[in-house]
């Protein structure tokens, strides 16, 4: 099994545009809440562990092995921007495994979201501009800064189940496919020591820690396509928001 830097970032962009499309046009109910802390974008500056882990093994034994390892996690921090039909989009998500999510999308432009996804009930929270071409101008400003609720149940947001599970991204990012990988220099991210593994068909990279438990920890696709970060097991809950945050979406048609 081989991992496609291009293909997970172009899977996550369009997962995170579909969500922020459903949230503006159509319905649930509504709640708020923040996103955990960003984490530090994948350093260029090369740094050496004391023992190569990796000696004598290929590339595609480290890819592999790093994929699998994912899954393993109990939480899993993705930070990082990409593009998605040549806009730019920022993502700070913060998954827990059979639990849900938590965090923000940022489309410039075209909108942004803030979401909250606890078993199959979900909260979001749109950007002023987004919220007034779901409901209008006047109904989005008794409203502003509050969320709706739904499900992921619902038509529209079914997407949302998929986008905030640890295993579905962990599987995507590891997904089957025929690029091969050659080991480049090691770098850091997070200021930790991360080899370097180089899609031979793109020259997109995937970033796996050169200290136990050896999981991918960033990818970076090919020219200006964007880059992620990713961190784990850190001791962040999902909270859902506060009643006072929430709004009756159903008032809105929504």
């Amino acid at each position: 099994m081989r991992i496609s830097t291009r293909r997970a970032l172009s899977a996550l962009a369009v997962s995170g545009a579909v969500v922020l499309t459903a949230a503006a046009c159509g319905g649930g109910t509504s709640g708020s809440h923040t996103s955990a802390d960003a984490k530090t974008a994948p350093s260029a500056a090369a740094s050496s562990p004391a023992a190569d882990p990796f000696a004598g093994q290929t590339a595609h034994q480290i890819i592999t092995a790093a994929s699998a390892a994912m899954s393993s996690a109990h939480s899993m921090k993705v930070t990082g921007t990409m593009k998605e039909s040549g806009s730019a989009m920022s993502l700070d998500l913060f998954m827990v495994k059979g639990v849900g999510c938590q965090g923000s999308i940022d489309m410039g432009s075209q909108g942004g979201t803030t979401i909250v996804v606890l078993g199959t009930t979900a909260w979001e929270k749109l950007d002023q501009a987004t919220l007034a071409k779901a409901i209008g101008g006047a109904a989005a400003a008794s409203v502003s800064g509050k969320y709706f609720k739904t499900t992921t149940t619902a038509k529209d947001f079914a997407d949302l189940q998929a986008f905030c599970d640890l295993d579905t991204f962990a599987q995507g990012l590891g997904s089957a496919g025929d690029d091969p990988f050659t080991k480049g220099a090691v770098t850091t991210v997070d200021g930790r020591p991360a080899l370097t593994l180089i899609d031979t068909k793109d020259q997109s990279r995937a970033l796996v820690s050169l200290t136990a438990p050896y999981r991918i920890v960033g990818a970076v696709g090919p020219g200006s396509d964007g880059s992620i970060t990713i961190s784990y097991d850190l001791d962040t809950k999902i909270t859902p928001p506060p009643a006072s945050e929430v709004f009756d979406a159903s008032t809105y048609g929504l």
